[in-house]
């Protein structure tokens, strides 16, 4: 007998989570994948020195970044924390343009 899993329409606000929150959500994950594939691309044509992904983190790491309180709340992020930084007020831009420090 097979199982067929039904999305629960209401589960995100018994989790305290309005619809709105969930797409805001969303964009972050999708957004931290695209800079992520967005910075493979420049690893492979020699324009960045090296890449860890974060690849299949990104809702965990927004999950957790979204109970944050903004100007209240402190991270302190690994190189694989896109998602992380994104949600906690980060642009893609900063992220792209962090520096790179020889030896480092």
């Amino acid at each position: 007998m097979a199982v067929t899993r039904r999305s629960d329409p209401h589960l995100g606000s018994a989790l305290g989570l309005s619809d709105d929150d969930l797409v805001e959500m969303y964009r972050y994950v999708a957004l931290a994948r695209a800079i992520d594939e967005r910075m493979w691309i420049l690893n492979r044509a020699g324009r960045i020195p090296f890449v860890i992904s974060g690849q299949g983190h990104e809702g965990a790491q927004v999950g957790i970044a979204w109970a944050f309180q903004r100007g209240h709340d402190w991270i302190a992020p690994f190189y694989r924390s896109i998602a992380t930084c994104l949600t906690f007020g980060m642009s893609a831009r900063d992220i792209h343009d962090r520096p790179v420090r020889d030896g480092l």
